[in-house]
């Protein structure tokens, strides 16, 4: 159950990683196309051309000190300015999304993510880390199965053994084949015996 409970969490590690490296790749890409006080890149441009979901995309907004949009990568979507630097959680009636306020003094920043988004990452990393104890749990349960099943055939062997004993022999009953649980009490009827033998004499 050990080497099953590892080979589960380096799974689910490798699993969660790769989810995790796709998502921050595209974070990578997000700053890339827009740091700097360049015009944005279009998304389905020349440097935005890493597959990606556009769900994962950030929101960038950028006002100047007077309130005037100055920067938009993506003007279809209206989330208010916020007035003050710190996190929020913004409802548009469409969706829902995860923002971060930067109100300075010469130009207040705004960067918003879906929270869709965060629910799908929790998600696939939830189902990604189950799957593989989904899929040992059977296996494990076959090995166990396996187990019990020699350890009976075992002690089926040793039933057969002694039911087949003829009277007149006297020697103990052996216990090399028998598991090590069950050797006290073989111990028990050899002990049996040789008082029977005993008395007999």
């Amino acid at each position: 159950m050990a080497t099953i409970g590892v080979f589960a969490a380096i799974t689910s590690y490798f699993l969660v990683r790769n989810e995790a490296s796709d998502f921050l790749d595209n974070q990578l890409r997000q700053i890339a196309l827009y740091v700097g006080d360049a015009p944005p890149v279009p998304a389905n441009g020349p440097v935005g051309d890493v597959p990606h979901d556009p769900e994962d995309d950030f929101v960038i907004q950028v006002w100047d000190v007077a309130g005037r949009p100055s920067r938009l990568s993506h003007p279809a979507v209206d989330i208010p300015q916020q007035s003050s630097t710190g996190f929020a959680d913004i409802s548009t009636g469409i969706d829902n999304w995860r923002v971060y306020t930067l109100a300075a003094p010469d130009r207040t920043v705004q960067v918003s993510q879906d929270m869709s988004v965060r629910q799908e990452l929790a998600a696939s990393a939830a189902l990604q880390a189950a799957l593989p104890i989904i899929i040992l749990i059977p296996l494990s349960l076959l090995t166990l199965s396996w187990i019990i099943d020699r350890i009976m055939a075992r002690l089926d062997r040793l039933a057969v053994a002694v039911s087949s004993r003829d009277t007149t022999v006297d020697s103990p009953v052996p216990t090399d084949d028998v598991p090590a649980e069950v050797i006290p009490f073989v111990s028990s009827i050899n002990l049996l015996l040789a008082r029977l033998r005993r008395s007999l004499k």
